[in-house]
């Protein structure tokens, strides 16, 4: 018997881009497991590299499936900037909830009230320093 899984195309893409000039934006696309969260990390390192944002959107809305790997990928890119999660598929908020991460992440409804989260966030992490 052959249980193997034929995927045309690369098991994840990730898109990043700015949402505004502190704001990065990473959108994966595809499954998110032990073999493609490196690219995951990639992305994040990449965005930080190009961009230094001070904060990041993760839009979620195209992932099928959200491994261990791909949840500790996710709490070690929190580690180093603020993050927030948009747009989670049943399989993001499933993995959230049974990793026991539901909490530790804001999630919202759309990337805009995400990146307005973070925003608010910001600014009053600057007002608490001045």
């Amino acid at each position: 018997m052959d249980f193997s899984v034929y995927r045309p195309g690369p098991p994840l893409s990730v898109r990043t881009t700015l949402l505004a000039d502190d704001i990065g934006l990473l959108a994966p696309t595809g499954d998110i497991d032990m073999a493609t969260a490196p690219l995951l990390a990639a992305a994040f390192e990449d965005l930080r590299r190009e961009h230094a944002p001070r904060a990041v959107v993760v839009e979620l809305a195209g992932v099928k499936f959200l491994g261990s790997a791909g949840l500790s990928c996710l709490a070690n890119a929190r580690a180093d900037t603020e993050l927030a999660l948009s747009r989670l598929t049943h399989a993001v908020r499933r993995a959230l909830e049974v990793g026991g991460l539901r909490e530790y992440f804001p999630c919202y409804d759309t990337t805009e009230e995400a990146r307005d989260g973070l925003l608010q966030r910001l600014s009053a992490s600057v007002d608490r320093s001045a």
